[in-house]
């Protein structure tokens, strides 16, 4: 299998979310679109966003599988921590908790770790 491109398979994931999942793609690919998914619904919405849109196991899987542990425990005690009935207050605090973990940067580079070490849970390009 040629290497593939941590870049190109990451703009293809953005394309998944707007375009849908092919049915044949890897658990690599279905993991880096649900944690790009939910990153993006905290990022645009803030945190009571990903309570009211997501399936917060699938996420909390997917950044368990990217290595990014602290990030999936944030998410999976957030509800019961932080409620899911925040005031503007206690959303931007919990936003920024989460802003505080640099998701982005950090899966970027366990991506670029998963296509060294598992390719092949990964469409090829």
């Amino acid at each position: 299998m040629p290497d593939l491109d941590a870049t190109e398979v990451w703009d293809r994931a953005i394309e998944y979310l707007a375009d849908g999942l092919p049915e044949d793609a890897g658990y690599g690919d279905r993991h880096l679109t649900e944690a790009l998914s939910v990153n993006g619904a905290i990022e645009a919405n803030g945190m009571e966003q990903v309570f009211e849109a997501h399936d917060l196991a699938e996420a909390i899987i997917a950044f368990h599988w990217f290595g990014l542990v602290d990030v999936a425990e944030f998410l999976e005690e957030a509800p019961s921590r932080i409620g899911t009935n925040l005031d503007e207050d206690e959303e931007e605090d919990a936003s920024n908790e989460y802003y505080d973990l640099e998701v982005v940067d950090r899966l970027a580079e366990a991506l670029e770790e998963k296509l060294e070490t598992n390719p092949e849970a990964f469409l090829p390009l």
